[in-house]
Parts: C-alpha cells; sequence; structure tokens
C-alpha cells in the first residue's frame, strides 16, 4: 500500500463524527471543532490531491509557514492541543470511557496522519528525516 493509499485509508477515522454516549464527551468534541478545522483543511487537501500545496502558497492564512518543518510543527502542535482537550476530562462512568475512547483514537489517526504528511515531505526531498 502507497504512503497516500493509507493515508486515504485511515483519513476519515480521524475526522468522522463519533457517535457520543455522554453528553460531557460530546460538547467537548464540539469545543474542538476549531482544531478539527485547522487540522482538517490541508489533510483534506492530502487526501484529495496528494499534497497541500496551497498551504506554502496562502500566505494570508498560513504567514507563519515558510518550510514543511513549520507546517509539520504546526500540524503536532494542533495534535497535542487537542489531546490535551481530550485529557482535561476524567471519565466518570463506563459511557464517558467509550467516548474518551473514541476521542483518543482520532487524536492517534490525526497524529498518524500527519506522520505520513511528514513522510511524503521526506520522500520528496523537502525535509530530512529525524533520527
Amino acid at each position: 500500500m502507497s504512503l497516500h493509499e493509507h493515508f486515504r485509508d485511515i483519513f476519515w477515522d480521524a475526522f468522522h463524527r463519533p457517535k457520543f454516549l455522554s453528553e460531557r464527551f460530546r460538547i467537548r468534541w464540539e469545543d474542538l471543532e476549531s482544531v478539527n478545522e485547522l487540522l482538517s483543511g490541508p489533510l483534506f487537501a492530502m487526501y484529495e490531491c496528494g499534497h497541500c500545496d496551497y498551504v506554502f502558497e496562502d500566505k494570508t492564512r498560513f504567514s507563519f509557514v515558510k518550510e514543511p518543518e513549520d507546517f509539520i510543527a504546526w500540524l503536532r502542535r494542533l495534535c497535542l492541543q487537542y489531546r490535551a482537550a481530550i485529557e482535561e476530562l476524567s471519565p466518570q462512568d463506563v459511557r464517558e470511557e467509550h467516548d474518551a475512547t473514541l476521542l483518543r483514537y482520532q487524536c492517534d489517526m490525526k497524529e498518524e496522519l500527519c506522520l505520513l504528511l511528514e513522510e511524503h515531505y521526506v520522500l520528496a526531498g523537502l525535509l530530512k528525516k529525524d533520527l
């Protein structure tokens, strides 16, 4: 399976609307929508087109992105922010534990997509692989 095929294979696991069993974690997911949107835009471009070059061209929305390293670091910060918001809530019962597990899995998939995007830049010779 190619990198892009793997990316496409897991994309919707990261961004679909979960079926929540608890109100508290549904509200937390809604509170995270702005972070989700920031992540999903560029990652959806990769899903659709096999690249997200627009991030480097749009100096209005992405003025802080000069190099692939900047872009990857920004995506990683967003994933950390997403995960921290999930972990702030301690599940109080089985339903909330179910919902927390769902959101953690979605965050794992977001992080995996970011790693695949990083690998895309490494393979393109635009980014050096961290050793």
